[in-house]
């Protein structure tokens, strides 16, 4: 029995995915939650503070969609451009890439499931789609329309209320500055990229606007590089905050919060799988008690490559995370299975999967820590836990084919 559990219990492992090869997961906001739960929100935010906002997140909260592609536009810059009212005079609106083979296919191939509106803006005075979100859920969609809303905001209406202010949209790989001189809307093209915000435009204040907890994450891991106070601002439906990100990093500590974005990776995101049943605070917990742990886990992403000694100290970490003392995956899996009883998809994952799931940790954590680097190199991501299959990006869950089934017989 030892050696069957060596081997996964069906086609892909259970404690990774379901049985349509969706990736298992957790309710990844929780970790923010643990951040800032004895943090009191932020009250006194700078007015002069330069704001990045999540453009897609922006468009999906907008409540009320207007009648026309065109009214929508006007809606969408006045609460982008909210921050103008004050004494903010740089704003960014940064939207997504959608490549055709992205890591992140599996969780928008999950939103799709729930269907899809596929329309092309025409003209400015089109209606707009009643299924607001599902029309969201297509990348086509969403690159239409980010390049149709920058169009629109070189009209001569937006002049005036941009005077003098800076406002970056991102779009694909470019990003246009609109500012206006005189009343009349000037068009500029620069190059975009995080590193661009902390050279040139040094500030005492930065707000990033987000629901996002991934981005909250890299924000908490990523700002000692960032020469700025950065807050960042968060809502729901009842309600808004501010997170001072800094007072986040003093409380929880310095080396823990390096760690973050690393454990965020491993225990499960956008593109990487959670461990069925365990979620972050256990994580936390583990990088809060362990400074051995959380020293090894702030190594994940520092290469591309996963060495043999970095995957041990990931898979002593992923042992402590379903309770056991032993450093091999597969000595928990046999143990939880002959002496608790646990059931296929409360055991951990194989050696042979958790080494594809943790090489797919690194890249995503690898791509993070470069979010700093004006031009990063990023290896395909074929080869590190992801292959191609019918010219779609697919998990590659096991290097062996064979599961239980097969070696059994």
């Amino acid at each position: 029995m030892r050696d069957a559990l060596c081997y996964e219990l069906g086609p892909v492992p259970w404690s990774l995915a379901s049985v349509d090869e969706s990736l298992a997961k957790t309710a990844k906001s929780k970790l923010l939650d643990l951040l800032e739960k004895d943090i009191p929100p932020a009250e006194n935010v700078p007015g002069n503070a330069a704001w990045m906002i999540d453009a897609m997140a922006l468009l999906q909260s907008l409540g009320t969609i207007p009648a026309t592609f065109a009214d929508l536009a006007m809606k969408a810059f006045d609460v982008a451009t909210a921050a103008f009212l004050s004494d903010s005079v740089r704003i960014d609106f940064v939207v997504d890439r959608y490549p055709t083979h992205s890591i992140k296919r599996c969780e928008r191939s999950q939103r799709a499931k729930q269907g899809i509106v596929k329309i092309n803006i025409a003209n400015r005075l089109q209606k707009c789609p009643s299924q607001w979100k599902k029309y969201l859920t297509l990348d086509s969609n969403k690159t239409n329309l980010s390049e149709f809303l920058l169009q629109e905001w070189i009209r001569p209406e937006y002049a005036e209320r941009l005077h003098h202010r800076l406002f970056y949209v991102t779009h694909d790989a470019k990003c246009t500055l609109l500012t206006s001189s005189d009343g009349v809307a000037k068009l500029t093209l620069v190059c975009y990229f995080m590193q661009h915000m902390r050279l040139r435009w040094v500030r005492e204040c930065r707000v990033i606007r987000s629901p996002d907890t991934d981005v909250a994450i890299l924000a908490c891991s990523l700002c000692p590089g960032i020469p700025a106070r950065i807050f960042f601002r968060t809502e729901t439906k009842t309600r808004s905050r501010f997170i001072d990100i800094q007072a986040v990093r003093n409380f929880v500590s310095e080396n823990v919060c390096d760690a973050l974005l690393r454990l965020h990776a491993l225990t499960g995101c956008d593109t990487t799988s959670a461990f069925k049943r365990r979620g972050k605070k256990t994580g936390l917990q583990l990088l809060q008690s362990n400074l051995q742990l959380c020293d090894g886990i702030q190594r994940l992403g520092d290469t591309f490559n996963v060495s043999d000694d970095l995957f041990t100290v990931r898979e002593t970490f992923v042992c402590q995370l379903y309770g056991s003392k032993t450093n091999s995956i597969n000595d928990c899996r046999y143990e939880l299975f002959s002496v608790k009883g646990a059931q296929s998809d409360n055991l951990p994952p194989t050696q042979d999967a958790l080494q594809m799931h943790v090489q797919r940790a690194n890249y995503q954590a690898a791509v993070w820590v470069r979010a700093l680097q004006a031009k990063p190199v990023v290896p395909s991501s074929c080869g590190y836990g992801w292959e191609i299959v019918n010219d779609q990006l697919t998990m590659k869950w096991m290097i062996r084919n064979q599961h239980l089934m097969t070696y059994w017989f």
